[in-house]
């Protein structure tokens, strides 16, 4: 929304005028106004309505949000006697992310635009409050729990090469490099051409002098990127996308320098480039898919209106082509601007350049799917090509697929209502562990051995060692078990045959009754009525 404002110098007492939004007002009878100065000074004259550029007895402000806002100029007092201006329009504020890779990498973008809108800034004792809430709602698990040990942050990791990296982020890094490019063109076209030459060739220095020197060859792709983005936030000029596009780059680009030293893990970097890598691609795809609906946009835009241009030139003659001036203003831009041939307008690259955009965006878009296409042979290509591939999200189908002998047992434990304890064998990770809880949702005594990085490895060694003594254990034992985690079911399995095989006790007491026997599954029903009296 945009609010009438007077213009400079019209006097008038009720008569006003509509600017257009996203743009400042032009200069009138003559001025020519000087570009806006980013910085902590130019901040707080704007705040006092003391903006050295603007004319005498008026400021100049910004109306409405984002990317519909207007500057406009306004008298410091309106005919009234009352300040013009209008409410600004709010959005409902969010806490930040418990995550802090992901709350680094959202923030870092958006150090440089704060002067953009220093409304939307939080005062400390908000974050303050943001902060204690995160702190409550995870202490619960801080105070009860065991807080997984690490051997602090290690700094270079092993490194990542190149080509393996690009076959993921190959199409992420291309529509990265073309929205910024894009973008930025107005920018760079101000600039003296010397200054652009300059730091085009310090740039290629540098990538050059990290692949060859530090043999950082993802520094090199990732690093100029992030910083033109984050240079990009400080203008106008960026939308969301490039926050979101830093954002996620600077994730993936993060445990190339640093990780998390996790002891017992052969690779270094697994658990940090499991998690942050996760986060970065959805941040960054998540402003590359807006990016590439930009681009293409204006691209067929841009070439649909050179294409029009030529056919019209060549229908009308050289008049009107422009032949005999080729200086004219075209309309809502500068003298001899066009699109055609190599000029620039005041939108961006010139056509020839969009061709380009267009066409490496879409082979951006056809390298983003090689990847999964590779991945989903290499997963279910065998199956497809024996007529084994029956695709479905019911995780159940891979267990009657693979485990039939349990099928059954696992669909009764699920129907049960309410949620009785199983009790089942425990096992190791990444394993066949555990199928009787995972599938029916009903709680275990005890699961994989995971659970002991967050529980402690005494607390999951013990009620390992419990389990055990209920199938193997002495009676007595047993049953002081059994009572002590209220177990409602007794689950004997494939996965209980194999860890005791012959120890395995028999629950033939009055204590157990047959609740399920089909497949290689027995399913006892405890009766904690039973369990003092039945003695060995």
């Amino acid at each position: 929304m945009v609010h009438p404002v007077r213009r400079p110098g019209d006097d008038s007492g009720g008569s006003a005028v509509l600017l257009r939004e996203g743009r400042p007002p032009r200069p009138h009878a003559g001025q020519r106004l000087r570009p806006l100065r980013r910085g902590a000074g130019a901040r707080l004259l704007r705040h006092a309505g003391r903006r050295t550029h603007a004319p005498p007895g008026h400021r100049l402000r910004r109306v409405g949000c984002g990317r519909r806002s207007v500057r406009v100029y306004e008298h410091l007092v309106a005919s009234d006697g009352g300040r013009p201006g209008g409410a600004r329009g709010r959005r409902r504020r969010r806490p930040p992310g418990y995550s802090a890779p992901s709350a680094a990498g959202r923030a870092a973008p958006s150090l440089g635009g704060e002067h953009r809108r220093p409304d939307r800034i939080r005062p400390p004792g908000t974050v303050a409050a943001y902060l204690a809430i995160g702190v409550a709602v995870a202490s619960p698990f801080l105070v009860f729990g065991q807080i997984p040990t690490n051997n602090g942050v290690g700094v270079l990791p092993p490194r990542s090469p190149l080509g393996p990296f690009l076959v993921i982020y190959a199409g992420l890094v291309t529509v990265f490099a073309l929205y910024v490019l894009v973008r930025g063109w107005p920018v760079a076209s101000g600039m003296a051409n010397r200054w652009v030459a300059a730091g085009g060739l310090a740039l290629l220095a540098a990538v050059a002098a990290t692949v060859v020197v530090l043999d950082f060859a993802v520094l090199a792709v990732l690093g100029p990127l992030v910083v033109a983005g984050w240079l990009l936030v400080r203008t106008d000029r960026a939308g969301f996308a490039v926050v979101l596009l830093v954002a996620g780059a600077g994730l993936l680009l993060s445990f190339e320098l640093i990780h998390a030293r996790i002891p017992q893990i052969d690779n270094p970097r697994w658990n940090t480039s499991l998690k942050v890598a996760v986060q970065g691609w959805t941040l960054g795809a998540a402003g590359a898919g807006a990016a590439v609906a930009v681009l293409l946009t204006r691209g067929y835009a841009r070439l649909a209106t050179r294409v029009g241009a030529r056919q019209g030139a060549a229908a009308d003659g050289p008049a009107a082509s422009g032949g005999g001036n080729p200086g004219a203003k075209t309309d809502g831009g500068q003298p001899g601007d066009s699109d055609s041939g190599s000029t620039t307008s005041a939108g961006g690259p010139p056509a020839a350049a969009w061709a380009v955009v267009v066409c490496l965006v879409v082979a951006a878009l056809v390298a983003s799917a090689v990847f999964p296409v590779l991945m989903f042979s290499t997963e279910v290509g065998s199956e497809i090509a024996e007529d084994r591939y029956d695709p479905s999200v019911d995780g159940l189908t891979a267990a009657e697929r693979f485990h039939a002998d349990e099928y059954d047992a696992l669909r009764w434990l699920k129907d049960r209502p309410g949620h009785p304890t199983i009790v089942e064998a425990p096992g190791a990770s990444y394993r066949w562990t555990g199928p009787a809880a995972t599938y029916s949702g009903l709680p275990s005594v005890v699961g994989w051995d995971h659970q002991e990085e967050y529980r402690s490895p005494e607390a999951y060694e013990r009620r390992v060692d419990r389990v055990d003594a209920i199938y193997t254990g002495e009676w007595a034992d047993a049953a002081r078990h059994l009572e002590r985690y209220d177990v409602t079911y007794v689950y004997v399995g494939p996965n209980e045959q194999e860890r005791y095989g012959s120890e395995l006790r028999s629950f033939d007491r009055e204590a157990f009754s047959v609740a399920f026997e089909g497949g290689a599954v027995i399913i006892y029903e405890v009766d904690h009525s039973e369990l003092s009296d039945s003695g060995e």
